[in-house]
């Protein structure tokens, strides 16, 4: 459920959100983070209500559950195994006053049970196993078992969810998605998916 009048001003940018952090993190964003707008257009599919609970799987910064928590009636969680990233949208959550409706958890997706989630957001977060190019952590390493591995354990949890469960990737290959999801929606030139349980 879309909140009727934001919390952000109208002239609020990527940039503005960059500027909460620190200059490592900022210089993350172009790559990393999620861009306000496919935010909006997401948690209007995602946020089915109040009680709606959305996992971003591989939080980063913790952008789309902040801004998401700013746009729309639910709950947001973020999974991130990075503890300097956690530390920071921790820190942001709590200057902003968002402690009640966002929550950072520092650990790998492999060790949630995605059944207490009602909703998902997915950036493509595994991929950096296969492209260090502009890496979070410098020292990085092509990792391709890593990355089949996070894939398939990410695929097989999905596909156990019950019927309504909704999905949104951004800029990830639809193959993670398994055959018992319909694909309701493609925006953003195909970058932008939205799936839901049938």
């Amino acid at each position: 459920m879309i909140k009727e009048e934001g919390i952000l001003p109208k002239a609020f940018t990527d940039k503005d959100f960059d500027l909460l952090f620190s200059p490592k993190i900022q210089q993350l964003s172009h790559r990393h983070w999620t861009p306000l707008a496919i935010i909006k257009q997401t948690v209007g599919f995602l946020c089915q209500g109040r009680h709606t609970k959305v996992l971003d799987i591989g939080a980063g910064s913790g952008k789309f559950c902040l801004i998401g928590a700013m746009y729309a009636n639910a709950r947001f969680f973020g999974v991130e195994n990075r503890a300097f990233l956690v530390k920071a949208s921790r820190k942001i959550a709590k200057e902003l006053g968002m402690e009640q409706q966002v929550t950072f958890i520092h650990s790998s997706v492999q060790d949630l049970d995605l059944s207490q989630f009602d909703a998902f957001y997915f950036f493509n977060s595994f991929h950096e196993n296969l492209d260090t190019t502009d890496a979070i952590e410098k020292e990085s390493m092509v990792d391709e078992q890593a990355y089949q591995a996070y894939t398939q354990n990410l695929k097989e949890q999905l596909a156990k969810l019950p019927k309504g469960t909704r999905i949104a990737i951004y800029c990830t290959d639809a193959d993670i998605i398994q055959d018992n999801y319909l694909r309701v929606a493609v925006l953003s030139k195909g970058k932008l998916q939205f799936w839901e349980r049938k």
